[in-house]
């Protein structure tokens, strides 16, 4: 099977990720040694990358990142670094000696329209909570939500191309 063409508008866009474990196992089990892993290992990247990442969420067995990129190939390089070096991470943590990825990550352009924006956020934000990991204390890095809480006011993806939406419009249900 062939590898999909990874497309990103001239001027930049924003993009959601996902990617999945092998055979769905649960090997992103949230703790808080893996929440560690992974906040560094998305600010590392995204201070080696200059990416933005808008938000962010991580269930057992995939995660999703919204980010605010210039290129396909920027967008390359932020993936192979977060993903290479989470699963080098999952491996020394739980023992696990298979790979950690069950295919390439998906890239999907989100519209430049606010609404479509909003709603793709609103998304992310909202996956964790029919599970009750988003919101819960025992689970708090496991999503970019604890930290938007933390910063209301604030914007949820500052960039120059876009209007930034502030915490407070952003409404789940």
């Amino acid at each position: 099977m062939s590898r999909r063409l990874r497309y990103v508008p001239e001027d930049g866009s924003l993009v959601e990720v996902t990617c999945r474990t092998l055979q769905s196992r649960f090997l992103l089990r949230p703790s808080r040694e893996l929440d560690e892993i992974v906040v560094g290992v998305l600010g590392r990247a995204q201070r080696l990358y200059k990416v933005r990442v808008c938000g962010y969420m991580w269930a057992s067995n995939h995660f999703h990142l919204l980010l605010d990129i210039d290129t396909a190939h920027q967008l390359s390089r932020f993936m192979c670094y977060v993903n290479s070096n989470i699963a080098r991470e999952i491996s020394r943590l739980y023992g696990w000696e298979d790979k950690i990825w069950s295919r390439r990550y998906q890239a999907i352009v989100i519209s430049g329209e606010e609404e479509a924006q909003i709603a793709r956020l609103r998304y992310l934000l909202g996956n964790g909570a029919p599970e009750n990991i988003a919101l819960s204390e025992a689970h708090a890095g496991s999503g970019s939500l604890p930290y938007r809480k933390a910063a209301a006011g604030g914007a949820v993806c500052p960039s120059r191309r876009r209007s930034a939406v502030p915490v407070a419009s952003v409404r789940l249900s």
